[in-house]
Formats: structure tokens, sequence, C-alpha cells
């Protein structure tokens, strides 16, 4: 077995294994979801990108709202996943929401439109 194929089996192996987290306890990042909103929105390239805001079920702690703010897009974006928390009020200070509001400021917005809509 030549060192390239020894890697490639053990990339392989890693890949179907259930990774270790914390203390050893294997953890997947999976939750139920239910789909609060949806929106199609077209970059200044011109590509369209569809958003799905979604709420993590199992992952949620009173006051605050696990969520995740997806996209599907063939453009380039930054990041494809936001995870987010809204207590209500105002969306958690965590980098995900950062990151969306510095670059895609409109996607932002929209997102504490729509929370803000769904508590009233």
């Amino acid at each position: 077995m030549t060192k390239a194929s020894g890697r490639a089996v053990r990339r392989d192996r890693t890949l179907t294994q259930e990774a270790p987290g914390k203390a050893g306890r294997g953890r997947a990042r999976t939750s139920p979801t239910s789909v609060l909103a949806e929106r199609d929105w077209t970059n200044p390239q011109g590509v369209g990108i569809h958003f799905v805001l979604l709420e993590r079920l199992n992952d949620s702690s009173p006051p605050w709202q696990s969520l995740k703010l997806v996209a599907s897009a063939a453009a380039r974006l930054k990041k494809y996943n936001w995870y987010l928390g809204w207590n209500g009020s105002r969306l958690a200070r965590n980098h995900g929401g950062e990151v969306l509001a510095q670059h895609y400021p409109e996607i932002y917005n929209w997102v504490l439109a729509k929370l803000r809509a769904q508590g009233e």
C-alpha cells in the first residue's frame, strides 16, 4: 500500500465513523426544524439566491430561540449557513449575525422583520 492510498483509506474511514464531540461523546449537529420564512433574492451580480429561515426545535433554551438561515445558490457567498439566536426582541451577538449584517444587510433586515412579525 502506498502512502497516498493509505491516506485515502484513513480519510475514507473517518468519513464513515461518527466524529467524537466534547468529552468523547458523538454529537451530530442535526435538529428537527420548522420553516419560518423563505425568500428569493438576487445579488448585485444578478444571481438568484434562495434563503430559508429555519427554527431549530430541539436546540432552543428559553428565552432564546435557535435559528438557522440557509442559502442555496450558484453564487459564491461568504457563508451558506448562519446560526442565529433570537430572544423575542433582538438577535444574539454572534459571528453569524455579524457576517450576515456586514455582507448582506438586506437579508439581515428581512430576517429581523420576519422575526418581529412572528412575535406580534
